[in-house]
């Protein structure tokens, strides 16, 4: 990056990729323009905060001296780097967690940038190099989109890190989970409501969703397969038993735990204060579970990437999907430390959610311990 002023960095999250950016920045001349893009808000606060820790150990405020413009993707695509900086002749982006603007709207930022005299790092804790997405009217997966215009230049991957001791030691579980059986769940149809079970209503929205794939070709098909998807997706990530059964295994715990979910009422239903959108104390309560206030708490998307997560113990997956790059950007919270960590995955057997577990995991050369009930998995902790 020094040498060519454009590169990527992939590394693993918890070896101090912040860092990265300081050490970028201190090559270049006092008073130069840097954007900061992320995809979370509270990144801003976590990298001066960075920033402090970095001066306790260096003796310098790696910040000072430099014109640092913190800016969202969300908003960064309707601008560019000249709007921003419209009379600097040369400016530094750090990208960070890159994979985030690698959409078909969030790209035209860079589209609509002028890069000549630009210096861009990104950095990512993993990029997913099989899917693939519809960006600018072309198929492509976000591994060849970012090479087009800041290749990777470095990796250190989670398996890496872990062999040479340079993250946190892990023991990862698996505790497995049955659809229930018993009709306590209520279904709508057009006209009527009745009462089903889990297991009766994931065989319709799954016979629903296969039924979809063999339909003929149409222009209406590709909608109503992915509708059905996202039925059956949101089912599971929603369980009523399964919701339960992390609320019982998180009060038999010790340590500060972490529960990562993608439905946020389940999640406010096992911890009141989780950090998600809907909770309007959100920073207050980040704040208190950081400093060892609070013990529990869960997150979606929002603790999944750039935040610091001290003491943490325990880290616990109630709903996930099939993507490496996020599965390992949640890995990342559990820093560094002289304990052991522990990865706690809830898998509801005969599902999807199978397939999920084993394209999200794909990559790990950790082994997992299979739990068929929480006192099993107490015992072996």
């Amino acid at each position: 990056l020094i040498i060519g002023g454009i590169g990527t960095c992939e590394v693993h999250t918890g070896i101090g990729k912040t860092f990265v950016f300081f050490k970028c920045l201190q090559t270049l001349p006092k008073n130069t323009n840097v954007l900061f893009l992320s995809e979370a808000q509270v990144r801003e606060k976590t990298v001066k905060d960075d920033a402090e820790f970095y001066e306790k150990l260096y003796g310098y405020n790696p910040l000072e001296n430099y014109n640092v413009v913190f800016k969202l993707y969300q908003s960064a695509y309707k601008t560019s780097v000249q709007d921003i900086f419209p009379n600097s002749n040369s400016t530094f982006i750090c990208m960070d967690e890159i994979q985030d603007l690698l959409s078909d709207k969030r790209i035209l930022f860079i589209l609509n940038s002028n890069l000549n005299n630009v210096k861009l790092l990104a950095l990512t804790a993993t990029l997913d190099r099989k899917r693939k997405y519809i960006v600018q009217d072309e198929e492509i997966t976000k591994y060849q989109l970012l090479n087009r215009f800041c290749p990777i230049i470095y990796s250190y991957t989670i398996n890496e890190a872990i062999d040479d001791k340079n993250t946190r030691e892990l023991k990862f579980f698996i505790l497995k989970h049955s659809l229930d059986i018993r009709k306590n769940i209520k279904a709508k149809g057009k006209n009527k409501e009745w009462m089903t079970s889990e297991q009766l209503q994931y065989e319709y929205l799954d016979k629903a969703f296969k039924k979809a794939i063999f339909m003929p070709d149409s222009k209406s098909k590709d909608k109503y397969v992915r509708m059905c998807a996202a039925n059956r997706a949101r089912f599971l990530y929603s369980l009523p038993s399964k919701t339960e059964l992390v609320k019982t295994l998180v009060s038999k715990l010790e340590g500060k735990t972490l529960i990562f979910g993608l439905d946020n009422k389940s999640l406010i239903e096992i911890c009141p204060n989780a950090i998600v959108e809907t909770n309007k104390n959100l920073s207050k309560d980040l704040e208190d579970f950081k400093l060892g206030k609070t013990q529990i708490t869960a997150s979606n998307k929002i603790l999944r990437q750039g935040e610091n997560i001290p003491n943490l113990s325990n880290i616990i997956f109630h709903s996930y999907y099939s993507a490496w790059p996020v599965f390992t950007q949640m890995l990342g919270r559990s820093r560094k430390s002289n304990s052991v960590g522990y990865v706690i995955l809830v898998l509801t057997e005969n599902t999807q959610e199978q397939k999920w577990f084993e394209a999200a995991t794909e990559n790990l050369k950790s082994s997992w311990i299979y739990c068929t009930s929480i006192n099993q998995l107490i015992e072996r902790l």
